[in-house]
């Protein structure tokens, strides 16, 4: 609690009460999602009352925001294209037990690194992906690029796995009984 009240959270026996209720105490463990849940609630207008619309939220908030560093572009992809890249970037990162993204020419500084190539297999548009990683749903340095919120990028990969079963079984969602849809690369 000192830890809440130390980053400026007014309340925080209610705060941890709020968390508790998403049954996201574990959340309350890691010192990144820490700062990232008080923000999330204390800007949001939305009712925050399952785990997944927290998330949602997170991650709306932080899709429109861009680095301040860098000029503004008028052709920034719009949020839910942002959303959407960050989504396939972070299901290719989860599954291939990769820790960073390398989106340059050179050659990557490791072998724990998705490349553009392996993006493009996965049909990311790049130009978005480009602005998402300009967010801070990502954070980097001269090795890569990694999620800033592991959580959130497991949200946002189990997001995409949703919408790949929702788009090849032909529903508008995620199918009320699963059915065998995924295959090995689209087969």
């Amino acid at each position: 609690m000192e830890l809440l009240s130390a980053i400026g959270e007014p309340e925080p026996a209610l705060f941890i009460e709020k968390v508790a209720a998403l049954g996201a105490e574990p959340l309350l463990g890691n010192p990144a999602t820490l700062l990232l849940l008080p923000a999330t609630f204390g800007c949001s207008s939305a009712v925050l009352d399952t785990r997944e619309r927290l998330f949602a939220e997170a991650t709306r908030q932080m899709s429109p925001e861009i680095n301040p560093d860098l000029p503004e572009r008028a052709d920034r992809p719009p949020p839910a294209r942002i959303e959407a890249a960050a989504e396939i970037a972070s299901v290719v990162l989860l599954l291939t037990v990769r820790t960073d993204l390398w989106l340059y020419s050179g050659l990557p500084p490791h072998d724990a690194t998705v490349t553009r190539d392996d993006l493009i297999d996965a049909r990311i548009d790049t130009e978005a992906l480009r602005a998402a990683v300009d967010t801070p749903m990502f954070k980097g340095d001269a090795a890569g690029l990694q999620p800033t919120h592991r959580v959130v990028a497991e949200y946002l990969a189990g997001r995409a796995l949703a919408h790949a079963v929702a788009d090849r079984c032909g529903s508008g969602g995620v199918a009320a009984r699963p059915r065998p849809c995924l295959s090995h690369r689209g087969q």
